[in-house]
């Protein structure tokens, strides 16, 4: 992976507007699935390995009639890679099954409390994350898609709902591949897939499929990020494309998320004739990286592998609930200025589902 943590931000305007739950779940599985081959997760595209995955078991008790006997020579045993690949399919299948109802849960909640539509609280943001863990992701695409604006219908009928999810899908990816290919190149390694859903804590997710994550903070001071801006005003997308230290985390989402702006590099110190002024600018850069290292590593908030304080303190610096506590520490500073910690409208919710990724034998060969 490159030592410089890339940052892409994109506003895709949308040719028919659409925001039901049915088109914006089909945007995050077009993600998913470009996501996972893209970055060496899967050996196959994800459509070929569905088709090559059985479906899955009926469950316990349930009046199924065995299939037909197939002609020819019984068929062998799963391997563990066969066995991989069903458990990520069906993992998968079961996701997409729970996400319009999911997203549509969380947009019913953004509605009923935010009255500005323009802001992040009101549109559907997911987080997709590859890596061990939510709380130390490796590659983050994050997408918001934008309510219809005041005046503007959605499709009219079936078909034109059809057109709108094939065309969306299509813009989204050629925006993703032509603009962001650089990031194609980025190899995480076998990890796993995180989706995470941005809602209200009082939004009617399904607890089975769906956890409330309050002190989830996302850190991408070492992660590869994408935000994704989708639809927005008839006039195009809402979000403008700006050079990555303009980002800021208010644009994309009202969760709490940190280190969406690369740190600048350290500055080299020489070893001789240094003069006081620039001994005094590099004591200043040194003190500002120790803050930021002490910050990284918890000084004042501990955090455990997933995200949760350990201390009773909240990982973005806010005060403990006993009312005791740090002082608070910025959550972004994409604007250079450390602006205080905000108290977040919203919360991450975690999807369940176990997406492990997998190699073969060829892949390996083939140095995936």
């Amino acid at each position: 992976m490159p030592k410089q943590m890339e940052r892409h931000a994109l506003g895709i305007p949308l040719r028919h507007p659409d925001a039901s739950p049915a088109f914006r779940a089909a945007i995050v599985q077009a993600l998913v699935k470009n996501m996972l081959f893209m970055h060496q997760q899967i050996p196959c595209t994800y459509d070929e390995l569905r088709n090559a995955v059985p479906p899955p078991p009926p469950p316990p008790g349930a009046d199924v009639e065995p299939p037909p006997a197939q002609p020819g020579p019984p068929r062998r045993r799963p391997n563990m890679t066969d066995r991989k690949a069903a458990k990520l399919v069906h993992a998968l299948e079961g996701l997409f099954a729970q996400l319009p109802a999911a997203l549509d849960a969380a947009a019913t909640a953004a509605a009923s409390s935010m009255p500005d539509p323009s802001s992040a609280a009101a549109s559907t943001v997911v987080a997709l994350l590859l890596g061990s863990s939510p709380a130390a992701p490796r590659l983050v695409i994050l997408v918001r898609i934008f309510p219809l604006a005041d005046g503007v219908a959605g499709p009219a009928d079936a078909a034109a709902a059809a057109t709108a999810v094939r065309d969306g899908c299509l813009r989204v990816m050629r925006n993703v591949v032509t603009q962001c290919g650089s990031l194609a190149a980025v190899n995480p390694g076998l990890c796993r897939m995180h989706l995470l859903v941005q809602a209200q804590p009082s939004a009617a997710l399904d607890a089975s499929h769906f956890q409330p994550r309050p002190g989830l903070t996302l850190k991408l001071k070492r992660a590869h990020a994408v935000c994704l801006g989708v639809g927005g005003p008839a006039g195009g997308c809402a979000v403008p494309d700006v050079v990555p230290e303009q980002l800021r985390a208010s644009d994309w989402c009202a969760a709490a998320i940190d280190g969406l702006v690369p740190p600048a590099p350290r500055a080299r110190r020489r070893r001789g004739g240094v003069g006081a002024d620039e001994e005094a600018a590099a004591d200043e850069h040194d003190d500002a990286a120790m803050m930021d290292e002490e910050h990284e590593q918890g000084d004042d908030v501990h955090v455990n592998g997933d995200g949760h304080a350990l201390n009773g303190a909240m990982p973005n610096g806010g005060a403990r609930p006993n009312g005791g506590g740090a002082a608070p520490t910025p959550m972004d500073v994409a604007d250079g200025g450390g602006e205080p910690a905000a108290t977040h409208e919203a919360i991450w919710f975690q999807s369940t589902a176990t997406l492990q990724a997998f190699r073969t034998s060829s892949s390996r060969a083939n140095g995936m």
